[in-house]
């Protein structure tokens, strides 16, 4: 897998990659709603709980970002997903990350995590963030497949506070620049909103 970091004015700092068009195939990736969109890992157990901060002054894109607290220092792979449909290839998941507190023990920490929707193919996951910092880092992990479904998934492991914004999952295998478009891929049925009765395709019939 490729894990790639990126400082809070996105310039690259480790093991980047070409430029490519950018689909972000999440839906309610501004955290203005959490319930809606995304979905707790069944090892959660109410282990965890959630906050959406407004915080314009602090993120780089949007207007929120989402506080994640787990109180359970044996938790293992605690956190929300999403899942969607991926063609063959490599395909990316990123999001910018800050470690508040916590996660004192050795294997603990907040990373990202790409597996197989059927949860039999084995995953990848991003390098754990472990150490409380001011300002947030991009994160990511790559995988290569497809032509199936997939979830993307903030984890946390052990007792300890991270705050996210910006997850992206996309097609390529390097985090591109952030499309604040949900479901940008039209992956995902009910995602897009019809508002008017009144619309035609070019070329096509209304």
């Amino acid at each position: 897998f490729t894990t790639n970091y990126f400082g809070d004015n996105n310039v690259l700092l480790e093991n980047g990659g070409g430029v490519t068009t950018v689909s972000n195939c999440l839906v309610g990736h501004n955290f203005e709603k959490v319930s809606k969109h995304w979905y707790e890992e069944a090892a959660n157990a109410g282990n965890l709980s959630f906050e959406l901060i407004k915080a314009e002054d602090k993120v780089k894109y949007g207007k929120h970002y989402l506080k994640i607290t787990s109180n359970n220092s044996g938790a293992v792979r605690n956190g929300i997903y999403q899942c969607s449909y991926m063609p063959d290839g490599d395909f990316t998941f990123s999001a910018y990350m800050r470690v508040v507190s916590g996660f004192e023990g050795e294997n603990d920490g907040a990373y990202l995590s790409i597996y197989h929707s059927s949860e039999t193919a084995a995953f990848v996951n991003s390098e754990k963030l472990k150490i409380p910092d001011d300002e947030f880092v991009r994160v990511s992990a790559t995988y290569n497949g497809g032509d199936s479904g997939f979830c993307a998934a903030i984890m946390l492991d052990g007792a300890g506070v991270v705050e996210v914004y910006a997850p992206q999952f996309e097609y390529g295998a390097a985090p591109n620049s952030y499309n604040h478009i949900s479901d940008s891929s039209f992956n995902i049925e009910g995602s897009w909103t019809l508002n008017s009765a009144e619309y035609y395709f070019e070329g096509g019939s209304s």
